[in-house]
């Protein structure tokens, strides 16, 4: 398996498949439901994924337990 970096910022950031996308939001929401800013803010300071912001939103969206 290759991984790909992102290392446009500070941070090197891998390139995270589709099929590990709903996983990394989910397990980073189950620590503390953060809104979806302070989800975007951290996940975006860690990972990189096409449409990540849209795809954040839904996902906090759908969360009936999200502030």
């Amino acid at each position: 398996m290759k991984i790909y970096y992102d290392i446009s910022t500070n941070y090197n950031r891998p390139y995270i498949p589709v099929e590990f996308q709903q996983k990394i939001v989910s397990s980073i929401h189950n620590l503390s439901h953060p809104g979806i800013r302070s989800r975007v803010k951290l996940i975006t300071k860690c990972f990189i994924w096409p449409n990540m912001n849209k795809r954040c939103q839904l996902w906090t969206k759908a969360c009936l337990v999200s502030p």
